[in-house]
């Protein structure tokens, strides 16, 4: 069984909040990962092909960052 680490949890999610904002504010979209993914793929209705490549980097970066950090890989209990 893992531990609740609630202020990691809190600033995860504020994180994941700051972002869903960001993005919003930035292109006026709410950040649907689906929805990006999908319009990376011609044809493009939109010159932010380069916005969504970014994003959808971000994501598949973030865990080999974490991980640079100093952090540690989740174990799961079988």
């Amino acid at each position: 069984m893992t531990e609740f680490t609630p202020w990691d949890s809190a600033a995860g999610g504020a994180l994941i909040g700051l972002s869903a904002v960001w993005l919003m504010a930035a292109n006026g979209r709410i950040a649907g990962v689906s929805g990006i993914l999908n319009r990376l793929l011609p044809p493009y209705g939109d010159n932010l092909l380069l916005d969504r490549a970014v994003f959808v980097a971000g994501l598949v970066c973030a865990p080999v960052v974490y991980l640079a950090a100093g952090g540690t890989v989740v174990q799961t209990v079988s």
